[in-house]
């Protein structure tokens, strides 16, 4: 090996080598390890199998071993700590054709302390690279089969998996029973197709919320999925903008009520309070005279990019029959399950939710939308026809206690928020988030159309302040 810089050549008689018999099958993983039992060799210990007559490598930081044909062909090549004492280098798992040459990108360095502490679930053990473009899934039942997906391998969930890190794979398959869960602020991309017969829960808590990338792809299967929207203690006990990015086949009292008190009624599932006022609305875009509020039913299905007005006043253990309180009790968590909405939306007079055609001076040509995805959204780059550059969203942390929040606005044209004092709202506008926009003429109905290409995975705390 030559080069001080992550460059190096494999060339010359090795110091030391062993012939190898038998064959390997596409996949297949060959295993190498040390006879020397000394706690300074990383990895020990290992399975049975050693090739002993190997007494020269002695993983100390200097090491590189590769597989030749008998015709001196390279088949592959791995180091340890190539050009680099006290560190360890392994091929990325994704680097599936042969080079001859060391090349630095290819690679991934930890130091030997990592190394020795390694499991055979994690990628820097040296024995889970897999040499062979052939290998096209893996699969999840404790650990993955195949080493961790990438987008050009699919991913098969055969037991419960709760991620840390960001999940990318090709085509993703949830097996009937069996839960995938992402991890609040991680992201999953699916670069194939979603096959979902079990679960998928996209988690939101205070440190963020999990999304859902770019997705081009089909989605089949019996399966569901739940989205979570974390509002956390401290805000005002107000009316907040929501939207949820799933639309379910159970009523409100399966959903967003398992997390918080909705009133609206003495019977038929509400929560009961002394005047039994409404704490959830709708908003009838299309509303000839009048507001547009509606309070909801019971009977409610929340649907995938429609907004709704509901009162948080905390979570579930808030005491309605005593007097209300200017903040939340306690920090709460809004669940809505059901079909994930992805692909192209496009919002008009004929959609749902529909888009104001009415000259209605109260209305004033207003519409309130939801973002469908479980994605942030770029508003700069939502396609808008006879539509302001202007959103609307109501912040209920701004004003006074008695005005529990004020409508605060983002020009996409000037790209600013307008208003003072500042707020959360802006460029992105987050998954779960609710908004209004404005048709250019009243009373003709504008276009807003929504496209995968529009997501972002930019977090605001619009729901965070």
């Amino acid at each position: 090996m030559t080069g001080d810089a992550g460059n190096g050549s494999i060339s010359g008689t090795p110091t030391s080598s062993i012939s190898l018999t038998g064959s390997l099958s596409a996949g297949a993983k060959f295993l190498i390890r040390n006879t020397n039992s000394s706690t300074t060799v990383p990895h020990n210990p290992m399975p049975s199998g050693d090739n002993s007559n190997i007494t020269v490598a002695g993983y100390n930081g200097n090491d590189a071993i590769a597989i030749f044909t008998g015709t001196n062909t390279i088949v592959d090549a791995f180091g340890h700590g190539i050009n680099n004492k006290d560190i360890s280098y392994h091929r990325n798992s994704n680097v599936l054709s042969a080079n001859a040459s060391f090349t630095i990108s290819e690679w991934t360095s930890k130091s030997l302390t990592e190394v020795a502490n390694a499991t055979s679930s994690l990628s820097e053990y040296i024995g889970t690279h897999i040499y062979n473009s052939s290998i096209s899934s893996t699969t999840y039942t404790t650990d993955w089969s195949n080493s961790a997906p990438t987008a050009s391998i699919d991913a098969i969930i055969n037991g419960d998996l709760t991620t840390t890190t960001d999940l990318v794979c090709k085509d993703l398959t949830i097996n009937s029973g069996k839960t995938l869960t992402i991890g609040a602020g991680k992201k999953l991309t699916v670069s194939g197709n979603l096959i979902n017969n079990g679960t998928i829960i996209f988690k939101s808590d205070v440190n963020g919320t999990a999304m859902f990338d770019v997705f081009n792809g089909t989605q089949s299967g019996t399966g569901v999925v739940t989205v979570e929207r974390f509002i956390p203690s401290g805000g005002k006990r107000a009316f907040r903008l929501l939207s949820p990015a799933v639309t379910t086949t159970n009523f409100i009292s399966n959903n967003w009520q398992q997390g918080t008190h909705i009133t609206g009624g003495a019977t038929g599932g509400f929560d009961v309070t002394e005047t039994n006022n409404p704490s959830m609305f709708t908003y009838d875009n299309l509303v000839a005279t009048g507001s547009g509020w509606t309070p909801n039913t019971n009977a409610t299905n929340l649907a995938a990019g429609v907004g709704y007005r509901v009162l948080v006043r905390g979570d579930r253990a808030v005491n309605l029959t005593v007097a209300s309180a200017d903040a939340m009790n306690a920090a709460t968590t809004l669940s809505a399950r059901g079909t994930l909405r992805t692909g192209t939306v496009t919002l008009n007079s004929s959609s749902t939710p529909a888009i104001n055609s009415t000259t209605n001076p109260t209305t004033a040509g207003f519409s309130l939308v939801g973002n469908p995805y479980q994605s942030a959204v770029d508003w700069n780059a939502v396609t808008k026809s006879g539509i302001d550059a202007t959103y609307w969203a109501w912040d209920p942390n701004m004003g006074t206690s008695t005005q529990r929040g004020r409508y605060v606005s983002f020009n996409g044209s000037t790209n600013n928020y307008v208003g003072t004092p500042a707020s959360q709202v802006g460029q992105f506008i987050q998954p779960g988030q609710a908004f209004f926009v404005k048709n250019t003429t009243l009373g003709a109905a504008g276009t807003l159309t929504f496209q995968e290409a529009h997501k972002a995975t930019t977090s605001a705390n619009v729901f965070r302040t």
